[in-house]
């Protein structure tokens, strides 16, 4: 089960590789899905931090991928070595088989029993000694997109579901003042419009019906005191505040100092502006949910990269218990 999200960077394939490289398993023989938020946030984070992003999830996971399937890897040799009633380090786990002796166990058949086990501390294999890790593997996810059985937020359907589409003010921070709905009121499939504060969003039976309907939904904004803002008055901005008083860069005067000495003693000096337009850290798939509140449960299906915060919000929204409360998180991009 993988904790992080699947956006395209292949953690599907890399993360459960770690763990199969100490189980000792085929790669064939492994399944990949995605870990319950729910239980993560009920079992004092058994899963670790759900949270992606900042290239972490190899880099952060490892350690504790790699003791997991070491530690299962040694719990099953025991539990096959105490039926045996032999040493444990006779045993040779390999392929999805703890062996000794000609003899072996399916890990399956040592599961349960193994699950009992405490073996304290386990050896961690050397990179020189990895027969998964670092061998060219196709991702797992990659035929599902291809194929396009691959599921994203907006692909899921539940019976007697409606839609929303939403229409957001222009300017950040802005808030709406008023609309007319008189217009689309007599729309095909039109359910109701929500003012959201921020956004308006119209609810019909169908998303075509929504989208065209709140396109055509007429929306006075307040556009408080972002409303006039571009690209270019920010650049002025940060062209005037450089000529303001700064702060030092560093925390070694002397370094400053030195570095002022040099320039002021150049024969040449040169000078350049660099300015970079804002880029929203933003993806190319709409953002998308679907929820299934009901008296007691919230089923929230999302493409998204903190499954526990959707899980956490769900639970806000809807006045139920995060302990009701279930992220099933899907393919992002």
């Amino acid at each position: 089960r993988v904790a992080k999200s699947e956006m395209g960077e292949g953690i599907f394939t890399s993360l459960p590789m770690i763990v199969a490289e100490e189980l000792g398993v085929e790669w064939d023989q492994v399944k990949t899905e995605y870990a319950d938020a729910n239980r993560n946030l009920k079992e004092d984070s058994v899963y670790g931090s759900m949270s992606t992003g900042g290239s972490r999830s190899v880099r952060m996971g490892r350690p504790a991928l790699q003791l997991a399937g070491a530690t299962a890897r040694e719990q099953l040799i025991k539990a096959a070595a105490t039926r045996w009633e032999t040493d444990p380090k006779y045993c040779v786990a390999s392929g999805g088989k703890v062996s000794w002796n000609g003899k072996s166990f399916d890990y399956g058949e040592l599961a349960a029993d193994a699950a009992l086990i405490d073996v304290g501390d386990v050896a961690i294999k050397e990179p020189a000694a990895y027969e998964l890790i670092g061998r060219p593997t196709l991702r797992v996810e990659v035929p599902l997109k291809v194929n396009g059985s691959a599921i994203y937020g907006m692909d899921v359907r539940l019976d007697g579901m409606v839609y929303a589409a939403i229409k957001h003010c222009p300017v950040i921070g802005g808030t709406v003042e008023s609309y007319n709905d008189d217009s689309i009121q007599d729309r095909p499939g039109f359910i109701q419009v929500i003012n959201l504060e921020t956004a308006v969003a119209v609810v019909a039976d169908h998303y075509w019906q929504a989208q065209t309907a709140v396109d055509a939904l007429e929306v006075n904004w307040n556009k408080g005191s972002g409303a006039g803002t571009s690209t270019k008055k920010w650049e002025a901005e940060f062209l005037a505040a450089l000529d303001e008083e700064g702060v030092d860069a560093s925390e070694t005067q002397a370094s400053l100092d030195e570095i002022k000495t040099e320039l002021e003693a150049s024969d040449s000096n040169l000078t350049a502006d660099y300015f970079a337009p804002y880029l929203a850290h933003t993806c190319m798939e709409p953002l998308n949910c679907t929820v299934h509140v009901q008296d007691d449960r919230v089923d929230i299906w999302t493409g998204t990269q903190n499954p526990e915060g959707a899980t956490t919000i769900g639970a806000e929204t809807s006045g139920i218990s995060t302990d009701n409360v279930y992220t099933h998180n899907c393919f992002l991009g």
